[in-house]
C-alpha cells in the first residue's frame, strides 16, 4: 500500500484567461489538506499570450515541460505528495501538463465553482453519465489518423473539424458526450464525475489501439473543464507511442479551430532530462528564478478555447 502523503504540491495556474492568486489556490484545499506541509509551484503562462494567439506554441511547450520536470524532481527528492492544480489556462496547455507529467502520480484538480466563487466540488457523488459514439467495432490495419472529440461543455462542430482535417484521412471519429443531456458548462460537479470521464476516455483510447493499430496521430478536440483536460492528458500515456495533436478554439477566429501543441513520446521523455539553454530561454525568466515556488513548514490561514 502506498504511504499516505503528509504534504501537498499545489500547482497555481496563472494565465491571461485568469490570474489565479495564491490565496485562491490555497482556497481550493480542504481543512485537512491545509494541515499538510505545502509547496506552491506556479505555472504562469501570461508572458506567452501573444505567441499563442499567433499560433506559436514552443514557449508554452518548454514551460510546461519545465514545470512537469520540477514536479518530478520534487517528488523524487522529498517523497510522496498529493498534487492539486488550481487555476485556468488554455485547453492545449492543460492537456500538455497532464500528458507530460504522466500518469504515475494522480494530478488532482477542482474546477472553479461560480456559485461559491472557489475551486471546489459542489457534489460528492457521480452526477454525469458519458457515452462514446462512433467507436470502431472492426479492426482496420491501415495507417492514418483518428479524431477524438470530447463534448462536455459544448459540441465540437463538424464544420470546424473539417476545416482543419480532411475527412478522407480519418480512420475513426469518436465523440464522447453526456448521455441524455446536451453539452453545457458546469456538468462536471464532483471528483466522481472526473473519474468516470477518465474511465470512458481510457476505454476509447484502448479500443482505438485495438481496432486501429495503424493510428499515427490522435487529433484531440476537447470542450470541457480544467479537470477533464488534465485527466485526458494523463490518460494519453505518451510513452506508449501515441502522438496527439491538440487544438485551440476561438469563436471569432477563422477557422475557429487552430493547431496547437503536438504531444509526442519524445517530449514526454524530455521531462526526465534537464532542459537545454534554448528551451529555458523560451520557457520564461520565472522558470529560472522561480520566485513563486516556495515551501512552508505549515500552511498559513487563508470560453472561448478555455476549459469550461
Amino acid at each position: 500500500m502506498s504511504p499516505v502523503p503528509t504534504r501537498i504540491l499545489l500547482i497555481q495556474g496563472i494565465s491571461s484567461l485568469r490570474a489565479t492568486s495564491e490565496d485562491e489556490a490555497v482556497g481550493a484545499l480542504t481543512t485537512d489538506e491545509r494541515g499538510l506541509r505545502r509547496q506552491v509551484v506556479a505555472l504562469d503562462t501570461r508572458e506567452h499570450a501573444e505567441a499563442v494567439a499567433s499560433g506559436f506554441w514552443p514557449p508554452v511547450d518548454a514551460q510546461v515541460r519545465a514545470v512537469a520536470a520540477e514536479l518530478h524532481a520534487n517528488l523524487e527528492e522529498h517523497g510522496p505528495a498529493q498534487l492539486l492544480y488550481a487555476g485556468l489556462d488554455e485547453v492545449p496547455t492543460l492537456i500538455a501538463l497532464g500528458a507530460l507529467f504522466g500518469d504515475e502520480h494522480r494530478l488532482g484538480c477542482r474546477d472553479y465553482d461560480r456559485d461559491s466563487g472557489r475551486f471546489v466540488w459542489p457534489e460528492t457523488a457521480q452526477t454525469l453519465e458519458l457515452e462514446p459514439a462512433g467507436a470502431p467495432r472492426e479492426r482496420m490495419d491501415a495507417a492514418g489518423e483518428v479524431v477524438v472529440r470530447v463534448e462536455i461543455s459544448y459540441p465540437v462542430q463538424d464544420a470546424h473539424v473539417d476545416a482543419v482535417l480532411d475527412r478522407r484521412s480519418r480512420l475513426a471519429d469518436v465523440v464522447i458526450r453526456p448521455r441524455g443531456v446536451a453539452p453545457r458548462p458546469g456538468l462536471v460537479r464532483s471528483q466522481a464525475d472526473v473519474e468516470h470521464f477518465r474511465t470512458v476516455f481510457r476505454d476509447v483510447l484502448a479500443l482505438l489501439e485495438l481496432e486501429r493499430p495503424g493510428t499515427e496521430v490522435i487529433h484531440l478536440f476537447l470542450a470541457g473543464p480544467v479537470s477533464t483536460c488534465l485527466a485526458a492528458g494523463q490518460e494519453l500515456r505518451l510513452r506508449n507511442g501515441r502522438r496527439v495533436q491538440t487544438y485551440r478554439y476561438r469563436t471569432l477566429d477563422d477557422p475557429p479551430l487552430t493547431r496547437a501543441l503536438r504531444l509526442t513520446p519524445e517530449a514526454s521523455s524530455d521531462v526526465q532530462t534537464p532542459l537545454s539553454d534554448a528551451d529555458m530561454a523560451l520557457a520564461m525568466p520565472s522558470v529560472r528564478a522561480a520566485p513563486n515556488r516556495k515551501a512552508c513548514a505549515m500552511p498559513s490561514p487563508v470560453a472561448p478555447s478555455m476549459p469550461r
